[in-house]
Order: C-alpha cells, then structure tokens, then sequence
C-alpha cells in the first residue's frame, strides 16, 4: 500500500513538471522576424526560410517578410531563392523578439567547370541530355512520400467595366475601386503520394475571406517539370506545356549554358531556356539542373500568349527544390503568378505553395489510396484566427488582414434581411439584355430563394400548327436546410391562330446526406416534339419556317404526367427510374400560313408529322411506359465534405444502358414495347495530340407490338445552320431519317480537337488561337447505313465553332453543309 501511494505521488509529480514544462516551451516562445532583400536593395518576395532540426518551414510574403516562433537558444537558419545564393545564419534567441534584415546574393556563377570552345556546343546540351537520359529515373526515385502543404491564393482586380452582358458588374463587398482583392484563401493539408499516380489529401484547414462556410482551394496546383507534358489548370491550354527536360525537348528549345555554382557540396548549373518556334506550347526562362545527379534544383519558367497561353495574359512558375538526404530531393516551395485581361477585366493572381515536414518512401495504410481524392476535416472551415495564427507560414499583408476583417464583417452584415434586401434591389433590375437574351432572374437572400424568367426570344415563337405562340415560362428555387433544395417550373402557352391554351408543371426536389439524389414530378398538359428530347430549338424553328417555309419541328399535343427518381449509388454507379403517362393528340398545320417571305416558300412547308418515317399522321393515343437508366464509371474519384460527397473525375469510360418497357392496359395504355440501348462515351485527352472524344451506341426493340411515333429509337439530326449538341448528334441528316424500330442498331460518333497543333504553323490562324477540329458520325440500322464527316475550326472569338460536314448514304440524297456551334446562351437554344 505505501508502495503503491509513493507511485501516485510521483507520478503526480511527473505529471506536473510535464505540464510546467509545456507551458513554459508555450510562454518563453520568441518572435523571429524579418524582411528579406537583394543585393540591390529591392524586397525579394517568396523566399523560403527553414531552421535547421527544427520543423519551422516559413516563407516571406510580397513585401518580402517572414516570421516565427521559437524557443530561446542557438539556431541555424536556411534562406533559399530561385537564382540566389542559398544563405545559412546562425542566431542566438533570447526572450526578447528578434528583428532581422536579410540581404540574399545572386548566385555567384562561374564557366570554369566548362571549357566553352569558340563555335562550339553550348555546354547546356549536354547537361540538358543528361537530364533527359535520367528524367524517369529522377522521376520515380521517391517511391511515396506524405508532407504538410499550406496553399494561398490571391486575385486582385486592376480594372473591370461597370456592366458585362447587361448585368451590373458588382462584388458586394461595398467597395467601388477598380482595385481590390476579390479572392484571397489558404489552405494547411496532407498530401499523401505514392507512384504511379495515386493522390490523397486530407485538408486540415482551410479559410476564405467572406465565407466561413467555404472550403476554398483544396488542392495545390503540384506541377512537375519531370512529365513530359506540364498540365496546368485546362482553361490556360487543354493540351498542357513540353517540359524543359521532355522526351523531345531537343527539338522545341534552345539552351544556353549560364554557369554554375556550388550549394552545400553540389555544383549546380543555371540553364536558360528558349522556345526554338513561337506560337508553341513552350517556357521561357531558367532552369537549375545539379550535376551528376541530374535533378532539378529550381526553375523560374513562364509562358504567354505566343506559348499559346489562354485566358490569361501571362503565367510564371517559380519552384525550389530542397536536399533532405539520401539523394533525395523534394519540393520546397512553388510560386503561379498570373496575370489576365479578357473581355474588360484586368486582374493579376499569386497562388503559393509551402511544402514541409515530408517523410519519403513510407508505408501507407491500406485506407490511405482508393476512390476518396480529397477529404475536408470536419474542422476545416471551423478553426479560429489564433490557429491560423500560430499556423500560418507566409505572414499577411496589410491589405490581407484588412479583406478578411472587412468580408468577415459584411457577411455578418448579410444575415440581416434588410442589408439582404438592399442587394437584391441592386442584382434584380430589368436590362434589355436579360429580358431578350439571359432570361431575368431575381433572388431573395433573405430566404434563399430565387425566381427566374425565360427570355423573350425562347417564349416567343412560331411554328405552322399554333401559328405564334406565346409562352409565359419561369422556375422557381428554395433552398432548404442543410443540402435540400425544391424547385417548381410553371409553363402557361397559347397559340395564337389554332387557340390552343397549354398549362403544365415540372417540380424536382433535391436531398441526400451523402450524396445529391432527387425526385422529380410533372403533369399537365404540353406540346411535345416527336423525339421528346426537343433536337430542333424554337428559335431556329422560327426563323426557318419563315424566311424558308422549312417547319422543321413537328409536334403533339399531350396530357402527361411523369416521375422519376434518380440515386446515386456510389463507387462510380448511379441509377434513375422513370414512369410516364401520355395522353397524346396529333395536331395538323393551319389552312393559311404567312411568312415573312416570298408565297413560293409556302410550297417547303411539308405535313406535321415526321415524314422521312410515317405517312400520315399518327391517331390519339396513350401510353404508359416504364423506364430504368443505369450508369458506371470505373475508378471514380470523390471529393468528401464534411455534409456531403462530391464526385470528382475518373479516366475511364462512362458505361450506360437503359431499359424502357412499353405498360399496355395500365391507365388505358396501347404502348406494348421493349427497347434497350447501350453506350460508352469518352474523352481522351492525348495533350500535345489534342482530345478524342467519342461515343458507340447499340441497341433495338425487344418487341415491339405497338409502338408509337413518340416512342421510336430517334437520333438527333439537323438541317438548321446552327450545330446540335456534338458527339451525340447528327449534323446534316433530316431530323427524322434515321428514327426506327429496328431490333438492331448500332451508332458511333468521333471528334478529334488537335487544340492547336497544325493551326499553330500558320500565321493568322495562330494568332487567332483557332482549334482544327474533324471527326464523324455513322450509324447501321436495318439495312440502313448513313455516314457523315466533318471539319471546322473551334475557339473563334471565344465563343463560335464552325464546320463543315459531308454526309453520304446510298438511300436518300447526299447533304452537306456549314454547321455553327454556339458556346453559351444555352437558356436560348435548349428548350
């Protein structure tokens, strides 16, 4: 017994002297602090700073300072930059704060190590070689490794106009300079890696100014110059960037030997990098390559518009490699500095990157790899201005401090229904713009919800049964607690020559605490178009069937009501089933027609109802069927949240096969049918290549007993100069040629987009940044065969896409024509 309680007073001892201990390592902590400069004087922004056997891992901000923490004592500290001579400074630490000036030199370089003869070889080819010989090598030699990351991203506007496409260009964040921040983040995570390719990150915390409930920039941008191809973020360049070091690089750069220098016993030799062609996805500036070993050391790279750069203007990578031992070198630090002007807007971005505490070659657990990507701490978007305080490793600026204070502020602001209220008065005016173009939509934050009209060019139509149509269409949407949201879109449509009055309703209810699953419902009573997926758009049905008497959109009149359920079910699977009712009655065109155009054009105008595959017109009906769509994506990739699950991307096919069963009897239905169809679409990205994108469809009829013209397998044609969707549709075929009932069809569309390669060889195409797109279209159904190909070229002022396509078979007339794609107003041409 005694025994026993001299054990627990001891113990209480330790435990007390533990806990002193601890409060004196937190209280005696010491501010370091600093800014560092060149030699010149001028502030050297991003330089990392480390203390030698302790994980302090710092790095200096655009004003060139740094700070951190540690205990009294003797230290050794590391300041490393691209192009500058790494400096070691010893300090002694008391308990009071320390204030540094740090002047960091250029590396000293020196051609001794190489004899350049006169007219001959610049020594950085040979270099280069090695490197090339042992880039996989160099590549693979950390076999896994797991580090901390901290990632801040800023964007700040230089100038903006005060309207873009009709609406008030305003950031709501009460401030009307013309120069702000308006994005600023971080991020602390884990980054786990092991090779080929397998990622994890588990996201520790993260902040963005303004939204608490933010998650900001999850994963950092880890470029690595040791692929042969750089991607970067797609909206700059879907084909990515040839490294310094590629395969090939011989044949796109030149080199330029600079010199070398020495840094903790390893000679290293700074290499400028030239692009041997303009207009070719290829960096400017330096590269440092470390001798014998081969491996990168730094690079200082940037690229532009003449390196067939997008969206911004111009874009520097800046990366600083660090020795850990063992031959190993790992990522110290990485700087994206970009800079854009499209469309009015000036703004400048600075995304940087700190890596430390990593631990190469480890053993992850079995959980570590799979199908999560991401994962957010529960915390993350939780932690206090005292954790990021303690934490964060690249200080603030002045103007930092103050976004985050001010956005904090006005989103408080915002849970006032009357500040709420003041917004919505500024966002919901009328432009012109909207009412014709974008549809007007106007928010109530106060409740989250929001209401929208279409615009007046989709509402307003004409075709020859209804003669003009009026339609009154808008959606409304709520937000509900947690991830639930309800949507309601009311239809009201009248014609103005046949007096028809149709009203309907679609509803979708969204839910799911892992992941976003939904309801929908709708009833009433529409028109429909014969292929009920609508290929033909009303506009262009209009414009067509006035100027040119060609009523390309055939439709019926039908009582419906319809619901469906869609699940996602997870490890790449998800899956929806549909029943649909359909009380249908043909419609027939008006005896007197007038069109804008000569009265010979009255003469196009053929019967309403698909000709190119029926007679005559089809007898009321009505129908009951019943539906199952199943898709798969292996390897599927998830991003987890902490309320929700989120997919992300899978490289391989998508798998889709769908079920539709005619129900004959069931509310008076005549549909006595089977059908299925089976498809895998794709898209390949082959970079330098450009992108493949295909899809192979099959399927047929089962039985079909009775079916309808509604029901019939129908493939998307066109006939109007406005393209259909691509890489599912066909571009010159009559709209209706190619439906059936077939017990056997098989369909494959291709489309290959070099993304500027070959266009990049002429002047004015390359300039224009224009795409050369081909592919085809071809389908065997029957004893039909139909086949079309087609060349253009995308990317046209941004927004244009122009083909032109050949279509053949050997049972109706040959066609072709230009085809022009639209990217945006999709509000307009969807219907």
């Amino acid at each position: 017994m005694k025994h026993d309680f001299c054990m627990r007073i001891l113990l209480l001892k330790l435990l007390f002297l533990s806990l002193f201990l601890f409060a004196a390592d937190q209280s005696f902590a010491t501010k370091v602090s600093g800014i560092i400069y060149d030699a010149d004087r001028k502030i050297l922004p991003y330089t990392t700073v480390s203390v030698k056997s302790k994980s302090v891992n710092v790095i200096s901000n655009e004003k060139g300072f740094f700070s951190f923490e540690v205990n009294p004592g003797k230290y050794t500290i590391v300041f490393m930059h691209v192009g500058y001579k790494s400096r070691e400074l010893e300090i002694i630490v008391s308990e009071k704060n320390l204030d540094l000036e740090i002047t960091m030199e250029l590396n000293s370089l020196t051609l001794d190590e190489i004899m350049i003869k006169p007219g001959g070889e610049d020594p950085a080819y040979e270099i280069i070689r090695n490197a090339i010989r042992s880039r996989k090598d160099n590549a693979g030699a950390i076999a896994s490794f797991s580090c901390q990351s901290y990632l801040k991203g800023v964007v700040r506007t230089n100038a903006y106009p005060e309207t873009f496409m009709g609406r008030k260009i305003d950031f709501e964040d009460g401030d009307t300079s013309k120069q702000k921040i308006i994005f600023l983040s971080e991020t602390i995570a884990d980054i786990h890696f092991r090779q080929p390719d397998e990622t994890r990150v588990n996201v520790i915390s993260t902040k963005v100014s303004g939204q608490s409930n933010g998650f900001g920039l999850a994963t950092p941008f880890l470029l690595t110059f040791y692929d042969n191809i750089v991607s970067i973020p797609r909206v700059f360049n879907p084909r990515g960037f040839i490294s310094p070091i590629a395969d090939g690089a011989l044949s796109f750069y030149k080199y330029k030997y600079l010199g070398a220098f020495s840094e903790n016993g390893f000679l290293v030799n700074r290499i400028q990098v030239i692009p041997k062609r303009d207009w070719e996805p290829l960096f400017n500036g330096y590269i440092q390559i470390i001798e014998d070993s081969w491996k990168l050391h730094a690079v200082d790279l940037y690229l532009d518009k003449e390196s067939q750069l997008e969206l911004a203007n111009k874009l520097n990578i800046s990366q600083q490699y660090e020795y850990i031992g063992f031959d190993n070198w790992t990522l110290k630090s990485q700087n994206i500095e970009l800079s854009a002007n499209i469309f009015g807007f000036s703004a400048d971005g600075i995304f940087t990157t700190l890596y430390s505490q990593y631990r190469v070659n480890n053993e992850h657990s079995k959980n570590t790899f799979g199908k999560t990507l991401i994962r957010f701490d529960s915390l993350s978007n939780k932690r206090n201005d005292k954790y990021w305080a303690e934490n964060r490793p690249l200080p603030l600026l002045s103007e930092e401090i103050a976004d985050y204070r001010k956005k904090d502020s006005l989103e408080l602001k915002r849970q006032d229904p009357r500040y709420l209220d003041s917004l919505d008065k500024i966002q919901n005016k009328i432009t012109p713009t909207a009412v014709f173009l974008n549809g007007l939509n106007f928010s109530k934050r106060s409740s989250s919800a929001s209401f929208s009209l279409e615009p007046f060019l989709k509402d307003i139509s004409f075709n020859t049964v209804e003669g003009w149509s009026i339609q009154a269409s808008g959606s409304f949407r709520k937000d509900l607690k947690g991830r639930k949201e309800f949507s309601v879109s009311p239809v009201i449509r009248y014609g103005t020559s046949n007096g028809h009055l149709n009203a309907y309703l679609n509803s979708r209810y969204q839910f799911g605490k892992k992941y976003a699953n939904s309801i929908g419902l709708g009833f009433g009573k529409r028109i429909f178009q014969f292929n009920n997926r609508n290929p033909i758009p009303q506009i262009m049905n209009t414009f067509s069937t006035l100027l040119d008497g060609n009523n390309y959109m055939k439709i019926y009149e039908s009582h419906f009501f319809q619901l469906n359920y869609f699940k996602v079910l997870g490890d790449g699977f998800d899956a929806d089933i549909a029943f649909s009712y359909q009380k249908r009655s043909p419609l027939e065109n008006l005896k007197d027609i007038n069109l804008w155009t000569d009265k010979e054009k009255l003469n196009n105008i053929t019967p309403n109802y698909p000709t190119e595959i029926a007679i005559s017109n089809m007898s009321p009906n009505t129908s009951s069927t019943l539906g199952l769509r199943i898709r798969y994506r292996p390897g599927e990739k998830y991003v987890e949240y902490p309320d929700r699950v989120v997919r992300a991307f899978s490289k391989s096919p998508l798998f889709t096969l769908q079920i539709e069963k005619g129900l004959p009897q069931l509310l008076a239905s005549v549909s006595n049918f089977a059908k299925w169809k089976f498809s895998i679409s794709h898209d390949i990205n082959f970079k330098m290549g450009g992108e493949f994108r295909y899809m192979l469809q099959t399927g047929g009829f089962f039985n079909k007993t009775f079916v309808a013209l509604p029901d019939y397998n129908h493939f998307s044609g066109n006939l109007t100069r406005k393209a259909n969707p691509y890489v599912r549709s066909f571009q010159v075929a009559p709209f209706y040629a190619l439906s059936n009932t077939d017990p056997f069809f098989t369909a494959l569309f291709l489309e290959h987009s070099f993304n500027g390669l070959l266009t990049n060889k002429i002047p004015l195409l390359r300039k224009l940044n224009l795409r050369l797109i081909t592919g085809a279209n071809m389908i065997h159904t029957g004893n039909r065969n139909y086949a079309e190909a087609f060349v253009g070229f995308d990317n046209i002022l941004k927004i244009f896409r122009v083909d032109y396509v050949w279509g053949t078979t050997d049972w109706i007339l040959p066609r072709n024509g230009i085809k022009i794609g639209i990217r945006g107003f999709n509000n307009l041409f969807n219907d």
